[in-house]
């Protein structure tokens, strides 16, 4: 692959350089706001490239989510944690403090497609009680506002027969057996505890109109073409956290790749931002002659990277091309899904 040299993308290279380079958004992650100070925040944030707080200040969007909507979701208002007791785990109600920013959804791609991606950082306006799930001393699940917020979108977006992995404390199932455009539901999950924890306390608490089918089994035996092939929608949900999700991924799509638009992955872009990053740092270092430094625990996707396009014959002339090369889904499951063997 080549690039050819243009006023155009000397200057997308310089903008997207100026992007990476503003001051990190990450600092306001868990900051502690209040009503008072909600206007300069939001001031401090746009000068750190939060988009949405471009424009008028009238019109800029609150920092603060209420507190009552999301309890009063269907599955906040009809499952009962509190029920569970069981001999291996431990139920705690922690007071979760109100006026804290914390990420509502996985990192949104930049709209100009310039590396200058963004965190949707929301408060809530008063507090209340979190459940917290533990297996001896390990937290095994818990109910947060990123949970439900995260799981949403996937949950509307599900229809027909629908495949999980992952079944948690059950929140997307119960909000994708809510949706009716769903017609059956099937959870693949690893830890028979889990289950039976699900089945005995959480289960009768359930929606009984529609069939739910959990299968105890590992998510790498199932994600194969051959069984995937029969679902209309598939959500993925087995990882903490970006940082281990993206080798979970990668190593799913080497087993599988079914249609882009009937597969999910929980906070894919979050997961997949490294990966972008770094196509950039390819197409940079192609196009300057230099040599980035990369971390460590990046290596494999560096050399994934650059075998999807060392052999690419395509001589790149125009900034959309690298754009779509840089963002675009399909493209970059398909260099997650690249072995190198």
């Amino acid at each position: 692959m080549k690039i050819k040299k243009s006023p155009a993308i000397d200057s997308f290279f310089n903008q997207c350089q100026r992007n990476l380079a503003l001051e990190d958004k990450n600092q306001f992650l868990d900051l502690l706001i209040s009503k008072e100070r909600e206007r300069l925040i939001q001031r401090e944030m746009k000068k750190c490239g939060f988009e949405e707080f471009e424009g008028k200040e009238e019109v800029w969007p609150s920092l603060y989510l209420s507190t009552d909507d999301y309890l009063n979701n269907e599955y906040h208002k009809n499952i009962d944690l509190g029920l569970i007791e069981e001999k291996d785990f431990r139920l705690e109600k922690v007071k979760v403090e109100p006026d804290r920013l914390f990420l509502t959804k996985a990192i949104e791609k930049d709209p100009k497609k310039m590396l200058n991606d963004q965190m949707c950082l929301r408060a809530l306006d008063k507090p209340y009680e979190a459940v917290y799930l533990y297996q001896k001393n390990e937290l095994w699940m818990l109910d947060s506002p990123s949970e439900s917020y995260t799981n949403d979108p996937a949950a509307k977006k599900a229809k027909g027969k629908v495949l999980t992995f992952g079944l948690g404390i059950g929140y997307f199932s119960y909000m994708a057996l809510l949706n009716p455009q769903v017609k059956q539901l099937t959870v693949i999950e690893k830890a028979p505890e889990v289950i039976s924890l699900f089945n005995k306390y959480l289960l009768p608490q359930f929606p009984k109109a529609k069939k739910l089918e959990i299968i105890q089994g590992d998510a790498f035996a199932y994600f194969t073409e051959e069984y995937l092939k029969s679902f209309d929608y598939i959500y993925v949900d087995i990882w903490q956290n970006n940082q281990d999700g993206l080798p979970i991924i990668e190593k799913l799509l080497q087993q599988a790749h079914p249609k882009d638009e009937k597969l999910d992955f929980w906070i894919e872009d979050s997961c997949m931002e490294a990966l972008w990053t770094l196509v950039y740092l390819y197409f940079y270092d192609l196009y300057f002659n230099t040599h980035s430094i990369v971390a460590k625990e990046y290596q494999t996707e560096v050399k994934k990277i650059k075998k999807y396009f060392d052999g690419n014959s395509e001589t790149i002339t125009k900034v959309e091309t690298l754009q779509y090369y840089l963002y675009d889904r399909a493209i970059l499951r398909q260099i997650a899904m690249t072995k190198l063997n």
